[in-house]
């Protein structure tokens, strides 16, 4: 899906307003808004999507990886 969405793009623009980190013994949580501004390459139409996104981060060795994204 998201491979599609990069495609058909002429132009992408990814925002993040907000965010707020919450530190855990072996974990992170991240909130935040979004805002992802698309100019589509065919009749140049121009689609906005907005929305709460929520990370959890587990650390692994010494590195964190995303368990989960909402």
């Amino acid at each position: 899906m998201y491979a599609k969405c990069f495609d058909q793009s002429q132009k992408l623009r990814y925002d993040l307003k907000g965010m707020k980190i919450e530190m855990y013994q072996n974990a992170v949580q991240a909130k935040a808004g979004f805002g992802v501004d698309q100019i589509l390459e065919r009749g140049r139409k121009e689609k906005v999507w907005t929305g709460p996104t929520d990370w959890v981060l587990v650390k692994y060795d010494a590195d964190f990886k995303i368990i989960s994204l909402n």
